[in-house]
């Protein structure tokens, strides 16, 4: 983990996971089911499959996820600073830049023209899943682009804490993600940078 953060061109990224590293918790590194983060718990993953990323993941950048909600949580003091951070910017950022993301168009229609654009451009299921997860929960569509959590995961829950992990993950371990979430929400991608204290655009 340590060799791809430091490949990363993000130096706020490599700061705030080297300020953190002490306090991040593993709960289980052999857990059997996908990879989350419970608070006051900590991460528990699986550390062979983490290693050798999947289908949508780089190689630990699942890890930099869950470690980014772990930062999350230990930034807010044991609640995520990504909900209360300038009353609630982050949100506010993520819809403004989806309401400009989508105009006058449909969900259907704008997920449609945001996946011919990605195809078009060679962009691969990897590079696109952050952004498929965020447009996720702002459609109500599952999978829009390949991958997601599934709309029912969004019932009653605001997107700031996967955008903030997503933004990390990505900023560590994935650029190409990275470029995408910054082009599609560039406004609440300037909130992250605030938030984590500069450092990452």
């Amino acid at each position: 983990m340590d060799k791809v953060l430091n490949s990363s061109k993000h130096i706020g990224v490599k700061t705030l996971y080297n300020k953190y590293r002490d306090q991040l918790t593993v709960k289980d590194a052999n857990y059997k089911g996908g990879a989350f983060f419970r608070p006051g718990e900590g991460v528990s993953f699986n550390a062979s499959k983490v290693e050798a990323g999947d289908m949508i993941h780089k190689p630990y950048q699942t890890a930099f996820h869950e470690f980014g909600h772990n930062i999350d949580y230990l930034m807010g003091n044991g609640s995520p600073i990504s909900e209360s951070w300038g009353d609630n910017a982050l949100y506010k950022a993520i819809k403004n830049d989806f309401d400009v993301l989508k105009g006058k168009q449909s969900n259907e229609q704008l997920i449609g023209n945001i996946k011919k654009e990605m195809e078009t451009k060679g962009y691969s299921v990897m590079d696109t899943a952050s952004v498929s997860d965020m447009l996720e929960s702002l459609t109500g569509t599952s999978y829009p682009l390949g991958a997601g959590h599934g709309k029912d995961y969004w019932i009653d829950r605001k997107p700031n804490r996967e955008f903030f992990a997503e933004v990390l993950d990505g900023a560590a371990s994935n650029e190409r993600s990275y470029v995408l979430m910054k082009q599609m929400f560039p406004r609440a991608v300037k909130i992250v940078d605030k938030i984590i204290g500069g450092g990452l655009l």
